[in-house]
């Protein structure tokens, strides 16, 4: 049985939503859609239950059979000899997605307090979903509060009190906090994702997007109406293991270019 393989321009998740969101873009190079969700017809659900995978940071990725990112199954599964961060899943009716419990964000090692129930699955959940490119946030949780809007105060107070300038973004625009790159600066801040049992920490390497071309970076999160998604971009230099096994997602930083068939 075949254990693992490369998937440096194949997206995981449910081709109905992510196939008309690529089919018309010229400058498409997704190869296809991989099923690995929970339904029982999924290839993760038919070969094993468990399966892991490390994506390449973006900026090293190039091209892509430099660095192809692995998905691994059964066996082939690394498990480092300590323990690891793992968050269980959450059941939610009507969806095979991978949702988690989640109960407060950080920004910068600051959290946000968000009250109780802001993230409850059944109405305004997260999942992880490796066919997402960019995480999303919720605008409207079962509470009432836009939780993009608030994550994205938190980054605005962080970069205008080290002085950056804003980069003007417009409404539509699905990046909302912009400011020009300045010379030299590093402190660029993390953002931790508080599951319950464990927090999924994103380094601030990989926190934004940057457009060298026109000298600007944006915080890469996008708004998103009903559920928040913990997409691909947020998990660069992150090994990510589903583990069906004990019905969770586990994790750890990884240098993910190392990573070898």
């Amino acid at each position: 049985m075949m254990k693992k393989a490369a998937f440096s321009n194949v997206l995981m998740g449910d081709a109905s939503t992510l196939i008309p969101m690529f089919a018309d873009d010229e400058d498409n190079k997704i190869s296809g859609i991989m099923g690995l969700d929970l339904h029982p017809n999924s290839l993760a659900s038919q070969l094993s239950n468990v399966f892991s995978y490390c994506i390449v940071p973006y900026d090293d990725d190039f091209p892509f059979d430099v660095h192809p990112h692995i998905l691994r199954f059964g066996a082939d599964v690394y498990f480092p000899p300590y323990p690891i961060p793992t968050t269980h899943y959450v059941s939610v009716a009507g969806t095979n997605s991978y949702y988690l419990r989640l109960l407060d964000i950080s920004v910068g090692g600051s959290r946000l307090n968000f009250p109780r129930g802001t993230f409850e699955p059944s109405s305004s959940g997260v999942f992880i979903d490796s066919g997402t490119p960019f995480t999303t946030l919720t605008t409207g949780a079962a509470n009432r509060i836009n939780v993009f809007e608030r994550v994205n105060r938190a980054f605005w107070r962080y970069y205008d009190s080290r002085n950056l300038v804003r980069y003007p973004t417009e409404p539509d625009d699905s990046f909302h906090v912009c400011y020009m790159i300045p010379q030299n600066f590093r402190d660029y801040p993390s953002m931790t994702f508080h599951f319950r049992g464990a927090d999924y920490e994103v380094d601030g390497r990989f926190v934004n997007i940057r457009f060298d071309d026109e000298g600007y970076f944006c915080v890469a999160i996008m708004p998103e109406e009903t559920d928040s998604i913990l997409g691909a971009y947020y998990m660069q230099n992150m090994r990510i293991i589903h583990n069906g096994g004990i019905g969770a997602v586990q994790f750890f930083q990884a240098q993910c270019a190392g990573d070898h068939f």
